[in-house]
């Protein structure tokens, strides 16, 4: 940043018309505490932010997060370009284009997201948005190694994960059936589902959690892709990647 600055300073950069900072976990300090002359924008990243595969267990919700990084910088920004790279983040997406549309409370972004993607009843919307917050404190993981017997995906904070299963199964059964495999809910349901199978089995991928993981490939379209990086932990994907690691 000091060399950056530096030309800035000294007219090397009057081509430029704005400044670009990564956004993936924390706004960069620097920009934000110096004068720059130009409009500082973001990219905000919420796609492969806490887990790998990024988008491999459903949906990633991260409101608390997003709101931290707001509260951080949103102020001195003049924009932004958030990064997607699939469905998955698909409630993320609509947290921050509100929060740079009018600082809106990530948790009413929520609730509306819940009420008009996925058709939750009114009444149930308080149970959507404690669903949100426990999947998102169960989000952060890492998947290890596929040379070892165990497959695993050890969850850093599995507390919320039989919550999560359980808040999900009951506003599944009150949604009308014909939204119950609307792919931006369904994808929020198998992430409860997933999380809590690892949680029972002591983070190791069982056969029950083979079945979760080949659901969302379906709905991903992920079949025919050969990184590990983003296609769920299905029996094809295993057993295409035995002898590699997942994530060192």
């Amino acid at each position: 940043w000091d060399g950056f600055y530096k030309a800035l300073y000294a007219g090397e950069l009057d081509y430029a018309d704005m400044i670009m900072a990564d956004f993936p976990a924390k706004y960069p300090e620097y920009p934000l505490t110096h004068e720059t002359g130009k409009p500082l924008v973001s990219f905000n990243e919420f796609s492969m932010y806490g887990a790998t595969p990024w988008g491999g267990y459903g949906a990633n919700p991260m409101p608390a997060h997003i709101l931290e990084q707001w509260n951080d910088a949103g102020q001195k920004l003049s924009g932004g370009m958030p990064y997607s790279e699939g469905i998955f983040e698909d409630i993320n997406k609509a947290i921050t284009l509100q929060l740079f549309r009018n600082g809106r409370d990530p948790y009413e972004t929520v609730r509306e997201y819940l009420r008009y993607e996925c058709c939750m009843a009114e009444e149930d919307l308080d149970k959507g948005v404690e669903l949100i917050r426990a999947l998102e404190q169960g989000l952060c993981r890492d998947a290890f190694s596929f040379q070892h017997a165990e497959k695993e995906v050890r969850l850093h904070d599995p507390s919320s994960a039989e919550k999560a299963e359980a808040l999900a199964a009951e506003l599944n059964e009150a949604l009308p059936e014909t939204h119950r495999e609307n792919i931006k809910w369904k994808q929020i349901l198998l992430r409860a589902q997933i999380d809590a199978e690892l949680e029972r089995n002591q983070n190791r991928i069982t056969e029950k959690a083979m079945d979760l993981f080949g659901i969302l490939d379906k709905l991903y379209h992920t079949k025919n892709s050969k990184t590990s990086a983003i296609r769920p932990f299905c029996r094809e994907h295993i057993t295409f990647n035995e002898g590699r690691v997942a994530r060192p």
